[in-house]
């Protein structure tokens, strides 16, 4: 997108043990955030909007439990 000149935010990617890092780089961010896997599975697992520690961790373990379950495998 941004070699298209689109806006593209900034954006980092934590391990799966990592929550309160995320959480710490969202505060440090003060807007809501997005939590999604980082391997591009067309829209699934993505949580926009997310505002507070409670939603981050939420949508943190949502993501860490499917790829946990294999529900998110490549073949």
């Amino acid at each position: 997108l941004s070699q298209a000149g689109l806006p593209v935010p900034r954006g980092r990617v934590f391990g799966r043990d990592a929550v309160w890092g995320a959480i710490a780089y969202a505060a440090g961010l003060g807007r809501a955030v997005c939590v999604k896997p980082n391997d591009g599975r067309r829209g699934a697992l993505v949580f926009p909007g997310c505002r507070t520690p409670d939603a981050i961790a939420a949508a943190f373990e949502r993501v860490a439990q499917r790829h946990a379950e294999g529900d998110l495998r490549r073949a």
